[in-house]
């Protein structure tokens, strides 16, 4: 059993550690294994101020983009009945590019790309998945 064991690199690799802590504390000084880990660890340098700003602005496009879909996603449910699927879905795409110019306002101006990759993309799923949600939750209006 224990020559299978060793004989996988993951294992023996294990043991091997295991030996020389033991080992090394046994001598009284710092194990090998922590010295090299601090040795080759490098420090991060701390994030810069518009690193931490495109953060929060992209956190913020997120939960812009996610309430006003949800709350579309619940107005597509009461409007499809009425105006059919079609005006449905241009609602939402109207909603889509209302929300883009809220997020222009509030995080400033950012290239379609960016708007694209954080939040219109969740804005479309999330609305149709909560289009699909309150349709089954609360069925087809009347």
């Amino acid at each position: 059993m224990t020559l299978i064991l060793y004989s996988i690199p993951e294992y023996s690799d294990m043991m091997a550690r295991k030996k020389r802590k033991k080992h090394a504390v046994s001598q009284h000084e710092k194990p090998a294994e922590e010295s090299h880990s601090q040795a080759g660890r490098e420090e991060k340098p701390a994030p810069s101020a518009s690193a931490k700003a495109d953060e929060r602005h992209a956190r913020l496009s997120v939960i812009i983009y996610t309430i006003s879909a949800v709350i579309v996603g619940f107005a597509s449910l009461q409007i499809s009945p009425l105006a059919g699927n079609m005006l449905t879905i241009l609602l939402g795409l109207v909603m889509a590019w209302v929300a883009g110019k809220v997020v222009q306002s509030v995080v400033g101006q950012k290239e379609v790309k960016w708007l694209i990759g954080n939040g219109l993309f969740i804005y479309i799923f999330v609305w149709l998945i909560s289009w699909i949600f309150f349709f089954n939750l609360l069925g087809q209006p009347a």
